[in-house]
């Protein structure tokens, strides 16, 4: 079933609102298509079943991209070994992976899917005998139109 979004204007707060929340910080601000100024640091996500009023269909096939670094800490100036065993992991995930010599992409088909791979790296990283392990992960969860790996690379052709 294809899913819809709001229109911006419709699912943020306005600004005002929410200022007590951030204490003053100093945030970037964008004009929204009601024309009010909103804050970008007070943006929020919704649930996909909040995301749907104006009919504005999204592709069948969502995929989440993400970039994912496992490292682990004090463990010599060679971590290689235990980075394979993320690596392993990640390729036995069943997820579509793509390596290079920082992160490891992958594509999965919902949050869910993404987090139990990203975990089950993690943990195989402890498994293998790290102490200390830090892992980043970078989410590109579109859900305005298709998007994988293949097609970003593409866009940037």
């Amino acid at each position: 079933m294809a899913s819809c979004l709001q229109p911006l204007h419709d699912i943020l707060f306005p600004l005002g609102a929410l200022t007590g929340l951030f204490g003053g910080l100093p945030t970037s601000t964008i004009a929204a298509p009601s024309g009010r100024r909103i804050g970008l640091g007070h943006i929020l996500s919704f649930p996909e079943t909040l995301l749907c009023a104006q009919g504005v269909e999204m592709g069948g096939g969502r995929m989440i991209v993400a970039d994912v670094s496992v490292v682990p800490l004090g463990e010599g100036p060679s971590v290689g070994g235990l980075v394979r065993k993320a690596v392993r992991s990640l390729d036995g995930s069943g997820l579509k992976t793509m390596h290079g010599p920082m992160s490891t992409s992958l594509e999965a088909g919902s949050i869910d899917e993404l987090f139990a791979a990203v975990k089950k790296a993690h943990e195989a990283v402890f498994a293998a005998g790290a102490m200390r392990v830090v892992t980043t992960i970078k989410i590109d969860d579109r859900r305005d139109r298709d998007h994988s790996m293949a097609s970003k690379m593409d866009a940037v052709k």
